[in-house]
């Protein structure tokens, strides 16, 4: 599935996707390039949206939360097997569960974007805008 995902990624980035039509009309197509990467970022009284493009995904095992790579260095996708032995990794290296802070993100959206702030203190892996 994480192959196929970054397949049709990399189509998008390419601008290649066919272009889809109804009744012989071109469709508008610029909604699919902000189809990943992108992510609502919790704040009073709205949230922002940001836009990424990444080399990497985020995995979640047991609510532990892992950066995995997707492209080698100079940019070439990672094959199955190489996918494959990260997934395996991250497997082995979150036998047990953590607390379970993704929940946070169905709560009320002014709940949320204060355990948000509250996260991004003294944690470098949370940038508040």
């Amino acid at each position: 599935m994480v192959r196929g995902i970054l397949d049709y990624d990399m189509m998008i980035n390419r601008q290649s996707l066919p272009l889809e039509q109804a009744g012989g009309a071109p469709l508008d197509m610029s909604q699919y390039y902000k189809l990943l990467g992108t992510c609502r970022i919790p704040h009073i009284p709205a949230d922002a949206l940001e836009f990424h493009t990444s080399s990497h995904i985020v995995v979640c095992h047991r609510n532990n939360f892992f950066e995995m790579a997707t492209c080698h260095p100079d940019g070439d996708p990672l094959t199955e097997g190489e996918l494959l032995h990260q997934l395996k990794d991250i497997e082995a290296n979150s036998k047990h569960a953590q607390a379970p802070i993704g929940v946070l993100t169905t709560e009320h959206r002014d709940r949320w974007a204060k355990a948000y702030k509250t996260l991004c203190r003294g944690n470098q892996l949370f940038i508040p805008l």
